[in-house]
C-alpha cells in the first residue's frame, strides 16, 4: 500500500473572514513560479530520503489551488510523476472555489488525471456567503457541478458550514436540500469553529458577534445527519458522509493513522513514526528550498504510547471506529492492555460502544466526540 500525498497551494484571492489557515493574497507581491520551483525541489529532497515511494492519493489543497493557471497544476503533476511512484487507480484530488473555475480548467483537470473535485460551497444562502467574504453565489457552484459533469468528473465534493452568524436552522435545512438536489458523491459539513487572528473570531472575542447557541448548532448536525442519511448519504466520520464508494481515500489515510507526505508551506507529515511541519512563513520556505534544505520545523517522534493515543483519536472519527484486531495487529497489544481502564469508564458513561469487535462513539454522542478524545490524551 502506497502513501498519501498532500501539496499545499498557500494562495487565496482574499482572506475569508473565519479562515484561519495558512494562506496569502494571491498578487504581484508572490510569484507562482518561485512556490512551484519549491513545491518541485522538495518533491526531489523527500524522494532522496524516502526513494521513489507508491502514492494512492494526491490531494491538491489550500488556500485555492484552483486559483493557480493550469500550466502550473500541469507542473506540478508532472513533478509528481518524476520523484513519485503514482498508482494507476489514484485518486487525485484539486480544492476549488466556484469563482475560480470555468469550462476549460475543469476539462483540463481531467485531463491531467485529476479525478476528484472538492468544492468549497459553504451555503445556499447568498447572504450568508457575502458575509462571509466569499467570492462566489450559489448560482456558481451549481453551475460547477455541471460543468464538471460535462468535463467527465464523477467524483464530486461539496464542502457545507452550518452554525454561521445569523443562520437559522431553517436556512441549514435549505442548504441541505439544495446541496443533495445537486447529488455530489461527497459532502463535508463542518460547525463553524472561529480562532483568534481571524475577522470573525476577533468580532466574536469583542462581542459583535452573534452565533446560532450550542443547542441550535447540535440541532443543524443532527438534521445533517438525519436528512442525508434520507437522501442515501452514508454517514463515515463526524464530519462526512458519502454515497457507497465515494469515501475519500485521502482523508481516510489520516484518521487511519497511515504514512502521509505534506509538500508545501505549513504543510504535516507522517512518516516512520515522525511527525513534522514544514515553515508556516512562504519566503521562508521559499529561501529553504532554493538552498536544497527542507523547510522543516516541530519534528516530533512518536513513541509507541504517543502513536496508539493518536491511532485512538483519529480512528474514532470514524463512525465504524476501531478495530479490536487491527489494533493488535499494529502495535502487537490488545486494547485492554493499554486502554482497559478508559474504554471501561467512556463506555459507562455511553460515550464508547462495542459491536462485533469494533468500538465506536455512539452516533448520539458525537456532539460531544471531544470528550472522548481528551480522555486519551
Amino acid at each position: 500500500m502506497g502513501i498519501s500525498l498532500y501539496i499545499h497551494i498557500p494562495f487565496c484571492t482574499t482572506k475569508c473572514r473565519y479562515c484561519d489557515f495558512i494562506s496569502y493574497p494571491a498578487g504581484k507581491s508572490h510569484k507562482f513560479s518561485e512556490y512551484i520551483f519549491a513545491l518541485g525541489r522538495e518533491m526531489e529532497l523527500l524522494s532522496r530520503q524516502y526513494g521513489q515511494i507508491d502514492v494512492d492519493t494526491v490531494y491538491l489543497g489550500g488556500g485555492t489551488p484552483s486559483l493557480l493557471p493550469e500550466t502550473h497544476i500541469k507542473d506540478i503533476l508532472a513533478r509528481i510523476n518524476s520523484f513519485f511512484l503514482l498508482a494507476k487507480s489514484a485518486e487525485i484530488t484539486i480544492e476549488a472555489n466556484p469563482e475560480t473555475l470555468d469550462k476549460e480548467k475543469l476539462a483540463t483537470y481531467r485531463s491531467l488525471g485529476i479525478n476528484r473535485l472538492s468544492i468549497g460551497a459553504q451555503t445556499a444562502a447568498n447572504d450568508l456567503l457575502a458575509d462571509m467574504g466569499r467570492g462566489h453565489s450559489w448560482k456558481d457552484v451549481i453551475n460547477v457541478t455541471v460543468w464538471a459533469r460535462e468535463a467527465g468528473f464523477t467524483n464530486i465534493g461539496l464542502d457545507l458550514i452550518y452554525g454561521l452568524p445569523g443562520q437559522s436552522l431553517t436556512q441549514w435545512r435549505k442548504t441541505l436540500v439544495q446541496a443533495a438536489d445537486i447529488r455530489p458523491q461527497h459532502l463535508s459539513v463542518y460547525g463553524l469553529k472561529l480562532s483568534p487572528g481571524t475577522a470573525w473570531g476577533d468580532m466574536e472575542e469583542a462581542g459583535q458577534l452573534v452565533l446560532p447557541g450550542d443547542d441550535e448548532q447540535a440541532e443543524m448536525y443532527l438534521l445533517a445527519r438525519t436528512f442525508l442519511a434520507e437522501r442515501g448519504y452514508r454517514h463515515y466520520e463526524i464530519s462526512n458522509f458519502a454515497l457507497q464508494g465515494f469515501e475519500a481515500r485521502h482523508n481516510l489515510t489520516y484518521w487511519k493513522l497511515r504514512p502521509y507526505l505534506g509538500v508545501g508551506v505549513a504543510a504535516a507529515s507522517f512518516m516512520e513514526h515522525t511527525r513534522w511541519t514544514n515553515s508556516g512563513s512562504l519566503a521562508e520556505y521559499i529561501l529553504n528550498l532554493k538552498e536544497r534544505k527542507l523547510a522543516r520545523e516541530e519534528l516530533l517522534y512518536l513513541d509507541d504510547k504517543e502513536e496508539m493515543i493518536e491511532y485512538m483519536i483519529m480512528g474514532l472519527r470514524l463512525v465504524e471506529g476501531i478495530s479490536r484486531e487491527d489494533f493488535f495487529s499494529r502495535f502487537h497489544l490488545s486494547l485492554e492492555e493499554i486502554f482497559g481502564n478508559k474504554l471501561a469508564s467512556l463506555t459507562a458513561r455511553d460515550l464508547l460502544e462495542e459491536k462485533q469487535g469494533r468500538i465506536f462513539i455512539p452516533t448520539e454522542a458525537f456532539a460531544v466526540a471531544n470528550e472522548v478524545f481528551v480522555a486519551f490524551v
